[in-house]
This record gives structure tokens, C-alpha cells and sequence, in this order.
């Protein structure tokens, strides 16, 4: 039996907003999560006819459309497959006539999981560059950098990656309020998706110091430490690079599939707390930053984790906080506690920023373009420029 997560059916609801929704096949399947969506999604789906298949007694005729016809209304449409494991013959047969995958299809099981990166990630993050990049480093630059102006370097995964959304990040949004107020900044993105505290660590070694910037923004990862588990035994490998070797070695058949793979071995093991991890790699930081005569600033940032969920009503906060909530929640105590004042001197906490604000999240971490209006505001603040706006 068909089945969708509470977030799922978020996901679902925000990717075909306004648009005509249409089910992948006419089979049994497909007849499933139609009835799940019309019952849960508030969407009432048609389905899209595959030659040579038959279809379920409780799909209409009427419902049944083909190819031809959705690709006249393109722009109006929207396509869940019914693939429960991966890319495969769904999508290629939508890629071969000009769909885009999240643009115009995506899966209706795990479509949570799903961002625009999915079909560009690195194999190895710890290696490799962000995605968008403008030279041998893997940085992106904004800017020229000049005897009269400010460099600026920013580090950290997701949440400041241009990878992996279409809109502008808080960035992005410094950069051009700096150029709108006067100032002659320039900028090194040198974010990458998937990087936790210790992969910006060697980020920060190999990319940035060469670059001498004259500031280091250190936007913290540490979110996907913990994420990843406390006491974790490689601290220098995320989750999906295990699924990725998991995938080669067939231990797995999906990389979308939610299991643990411990079956690989990944090098030096330590069983350290993800907390004392957390703050060896922020006080390494600023020691190699202040070596170098760099200004480092290392933010804690703000995510649904941190907001007072019970005052949302987003079902997607309250799930997020019962998955992820408390074991943040603990280790960030754990960090409070344990925290140094070498290193709390550099520490920005910007858990709160976002209180008080609704509809600012496009998952559980991730902002939308508003919500990263908000943090430019505070980040313009911590750099000494004050909040500013974009039209100012």
C-alpha cells in the first residue's frame, strides 16, 4: 500500500501550488496515491496514460490523459511518479520530452528529500568544491578585490551553497546592500553542500587561508553534525557519501533509502562527542584565522529546531522538532557548557534571530529568499554596517 510522510505531503503541496496535478500511470499504484493526495494533499489529481498499460478500476476515464496533452499546458502542469526507488524509467521517459526534473516532476514518496542538487551532488564533499564555482579553489567571487576594499570569506554547507536553491541567500544579499550603501566589498563563496564542522575545517585549510581574506564568516554546519549522530565514528563523512558507497557495493538499491550503513570502512575512528567535535574545529578555526591575521566570526544560525515551534502551526515544524529538535537542543547544551571562552569570544548566536516570524522556511533548515532578507539585516549588523536594506 501507498504511503506519504507528513512532510512529504508538505513538500507536495508547495511543489504543485497552482498548478494541475498529474499521477505518473494509470495502474494500481498510481490509483493508491491518488486517493492519498485527493484525501490529504487537498489536490485533486488526473493520470498520466503510459501505452500498452491498463488501468485501475477506480481511476475514470475521464481522468486519463496523455503525454501530448500535458506537454500543450506545460507550464500548468505538474507530475508525481510513483517510482518508490530512485531515478529510473519515470523520469527518463519525462527527460527524453523536455521535462525538468523538481521544475516540473518529482517523486511522491520522499519528495521531502528533494532539492535542485540532487542532480549535481559531489561524490566526495570533503574533496570536492561547491557546485558553482569560479576557479581551481571551488569558491564563487563577487567582486574585485582592491586596496580599498573588504574581503570577505563566507564557509559553511547548505545554507549558504547557491547550489541548491533559485533564489538569492543572505550572501548574496550582503554583497549587493554593501556595493548599494558605497563600500567596495568582495566576496569568496566557499560553501559546499553536505559539509558538517570538520569538512569546513579542512575548507578553511586548503581554499580560503590562501586567499588571505580580510574576514572569515564561518556560517556553522553543525546542525548536520548532529544530524549525522553524536559520537560519530568519521567525522569527516556525511551520511549520503556512505549511501553513495553503499550504492557501488550493493548494499543498497536506492541512495533515497532510509537505513544506516555502518558496513564501510571510512577511515581514523574516534568516539568523541559530536559537541567536543563542534568546538574543536570552531577554536581551530580561529586560531588558524587569527595566524593569519584574519577577523573570524563563526554564527550559529537559526533553523526550525531553534523557533518556538509550538507557537506554528506549520505540521512541518512540529515534525521536524519531534525528529531533530531535542537532539540539537541537547547538544547545543552540551556545546553551552562545554564552551571555552577562547572561543565563545568569536561566537555569533543567531538561534532567535528568526522568532517571531511565520512562512519563512522551505524545509526544515533551509530558508526562502524573505527569510534570508532577515539574516542579511543581522549579518549587516555583526559586520558593522547596520542593518540596511536592498533599496537603500
Amino acid at each position: 500500500m501507498a504511503e506519504i510522510s507528513l512532510t512529504d505531503i508538505v513538500a507536495l503541496q508547495r511543489l504543485c501550488k497552482n498548478k494541475k496535478v498529474f499521477i505518473f500511470g494509470t495502474g494500481r499504484l498510481a490509483a493508491d496515491y491518488g486517493n492519498i493526495i485527493a484525501n490529504t494533499c487537498s489536490l485533486l489529481p488526473c493520470y498520466l496514460q503510459i501505452p500498452g498499460k491498463e488501468a485501475d478500476e477506480r481511476i475514470l476515464q475521464k481522468q486519463i490523459v496523455s503525454i501530448e496533452e500535458i506537454i500543450q499546458t506545460k507550464n500548468d502542469a505538474y507530475i508525481l511518479l510513483t517510482e518508490l526507488h530512485g531515478a529510473g524509467f519515470q523520469s527518463k521517459y519525462l527527460l527524453d520530452r523536455g521535462f525538468q526534473y523538481l521544475k516540473d516532476f518529482n517523486y511522491i514518496s520522499g519528495a521531502h528529500f528533494q532539492t535542485s542538487l540532487s542532480k549535481s551532488t559531489p561524490l566526495d564533499p570533503t574533496l570536492g568544491h561547491s557546485t558553482f564555482s569560479d576557479d581551481i579553489r571551488g569558491c564563487r567571487f563577487w567582486g574585485k578585490k582592491s586596496a580599498s576594499g573588504i574581503q570577505i570569506a563566507v564557509n559553511g554547507a547548505s545554507l549558504v551553497d547557491e547550489t541548491c536553491f533559485d533564489w538569492k541567500l543572505w550572501p548574496r544579499l550582503v554583497y549587493e546592500r554593501m556595493k548599494k550603501s558605497g563600500e567596495n566589498p568582495s566576496f569568496l563563496l566557499c560553501a559546499s553542500y553536505g559539509h558538517t564542522t570538520s569538512q569546513c575545517l579542512l575548507k578553511l585549510i586548503r581554499d580560503i587561508l590562501p586567499l588571505r581574506p580580510d574576514i572569515v564568516i564561518d556560517y556553522t554546519s553543525l546542525e548536520n553534525d548532529c544530524i549525522y549522530g553524536e559520537w560519530r565514528t568519521a567525522p569527516f563523512i556525511v551520511g549520503y557519501q556512505k549511501k553513495i558507497l553503499s550504492l557501488v557495493k550493493n548494499q543498497i538499491k536506492d541512495r533515497f533509502e532510509d537505513r544506516t550503513i555502518n558496513q564501510i570502512n571510512l577511515g581514523n575512528r574516534s568516539e568523541r562527542r559530536t559537541a567536543e567535535v563542534i568546538l574543536d574545529n570552531i577554536y581551530m578555526s580561529k586560531l588558524l584565522c587569527e595566524a593569519h591575521g584574519i577577523r573570524y566570526i563563526c554564527v550559529f544560525p537559526p533553523s526550525i529546531t531553534t523557533q518556538e515551534v509550538h507557537a506554528q502551526e506549520d505540521i512541518e515544524l512540529q515534525w521536524s522538532f519531534a525528529k531533530y529538535g531535542r537532539i540539537i537542543q541537547r547538544i547545543y547544551a552540551e556545546i553551552e557548557e562545554k564552551m571555552e571562552e577562547a572561543v565563545r569570544g568569536c561566537v555569533v548566536d543567531g538561534r532567535s534571530w528568526l522568532d517571531g516570524y511565520d512562512n519563512l522556511f522551505y524545509d526544515q533548515f533551509h530558508l526562502y529568499e524573505n527569510g534570508n532578507e532577515l539574516i542579511a539585516d543581522k549579518m549587516m549588523e555583526v559586520l558593522g554596517y547596520g542593518a540596511g536594506t536592498a533599496e537603500s
